[in-house]
C-alpha cells in the first residue's frame, strides 16, 4: 500500500495533492462549547470561531445549569469550554466543579478585566487559558491552538495586573500581548498574588528561596514589570 502511494505520487502530483487533502478533512474537529450569559458576546464568538481552522461549535449555554446538563448528556463532549465566569449566570466556582467533574476538559476564560482576587481564584480553580474581551481574533485562535497542544495561554494585561502586589495603575498601562508561562510559573504567580514571600512560597512548593526568586525574576521579565 505504501509503495503504491509512493508510485502514485511520483506518477501523479494531482493524486498526491488530493490524497493529502482527503486526510486533512479526516482530522477530528476541535469541539468548542461557549458558556456566556450575554447573547451578543456568544454570537460574536461564534462568528470569530468560524474562522479558526478545524473547529466546530458543539453547543452553547446561557447559565451554569444548562452547561452541566449538556456535559452530562451523551452528546459529543467538547474539547474546549470558553466561559465568562463574570457573566450573569456563571461564577468561578463553576470552573472548580468542572475540573473535578471533567478534568480532561480544557477551560478558556474570556472576561472583562476584573479585580485581581477574582482572577486569582479563576487561576486556582483550574483555567487553562485566560483572555480579555478586548483581545483580538489572533489571540483567540492562538489560545485554542495552545490549549489543544496541552499548553497554557494568558493575556499579558491580565497577568500583569494580578502579579503586582500593589497594582494601582490604569488598565491601559499594560500590553495585551499573550504570555507563555510554565505550570510552575503560574503556580508562583498565584502565591505572589496571595502576598506570600519568596521563603513562604519556597516552603509550600518544596524549592529553595533562591530558586523561587529566579522564577519570580523570569516571570517579571516576561510580564515587563519591576516588582
Amino acid at each position: 500500500f505504501c509503495l503504491l502511494n509512493s508510485v502514485s505520487c511520483i506518477l501523479s502530483p494531482v493524486f498526491c495533492l488530493l490524497y493529502s487533502e482527503f486526510f486533512f478533512y479526516l482530522r477530528p474537529m476541535i469541539q468548542i462549547h461557549i458558556a456566556n450569559s450575554n447573547v451578543i458576546i456568544r454570537e460574536g464568538l461564534k462568528v470569530l470561531l468560524k474562522d479558526v481552522e478545524n473547529t466546530v461549535i458543539n453547543g452553547e449555554s446561557v447559565k451554569n445549569s444548562d452547561l452541566f446538563s449538556f456535559l452530562k448528556s451523551p452528546k459529543i463532549f467538547p474539547d474546549i469550554l470558553i466561559i465568562d465566569y463574570n457573566s450573569e449566570f456563571f461564577k468561578v466556582e463553576d470552573i472548580l466543579q468542572l475540573s473535578a467533574f471533567k478534568p480532561q476538559l480544557k477551560v478558556l476564560a474570556i472576561t472583562e478585566l476584573t479585580n485581581k482576587t477574582v482572577v486569582r481564584n479563576a487561576l486556582k480553580a483550574g483555567v487553562d487559558g485566560h483572555l480579555l474581551n478586548c483581545c483580538d481574533f489572533e489571540e483567540i485562535r492562538d489560545a485554542v491552538s495552545a490549549l489543544m497542544k496541552g499548553n497554557k495561554f494568558f493575556c499579558g494585561k491580565l497577568l500583569s495586573a494580578i502579579s503586582e502586589s500593589d497594582y494601582k495603575g490604569s488598565k491601559s498601562t499594560y500590553s495585551c500581548d499573550p504570555i507563555s508561562l510554565s505550570d510552575r510559573e503560574i503556580e508562583i504567580i498565584k502565591y505572589i498574588s496571595d502576598g506570600l514571600t519568596n521563603k513562604e512560597i519556597a516552603d509550600k512548593i518544596f524549592l529553595s528561596a533562591f530558586t523561587v526568586m529566579t522564577h519570580r525574576k523570569n516571570i517579571m521579565n516576561k510580564l515587563g514589570v519591576n516588582n
